[in-house]
């Protein structure tokens, strides 16, 4: 049985670009995130119920840029990498054997 595994990983970078794109567009707030990092409160919120909810759990917006690495966030990053590996690795699967 014969594996194409550098074409394959080459799909497998060039999704993983897309997903990283995806989330530099939210970072920047060219479009919505999904909303269990980015969205608001809804309906009525008991204040007790809402005070514990605080005090146990950080969570850590995916719409904010935590970190920024020579003007690029980690998720611009990701797509600089991904990208790279996904052509490295198409180049890889069009070599002779």
């Amino acid at each position: 049985m014969k594996c194409d595994c550098p074409g394959l990983l080459a799909l497998i970078f060039l999704a993983n670009v897309a997903l990283a794109f995806y989330h530099v567009g939210v970072e920047q707030h060219w479009w919505p995130g999904p909303t269990a990092c980015t969205g608001a409160l809804s309906g009525p919120v008991d204040v007790n119920d809402l005070a514990k909810s605080l005090n146990s759990a950080r969570v850590v917006r995916c719409d904010e840029v935590q970190l920024r690495i020579l003007g690029l966030s980690l998720a611009g990053w990701n797509v600089v990498a991904s990208g790279a590996l996904a052509i490295y690795a198409a180049l890889a699967a069009t070599l002779k054997r």
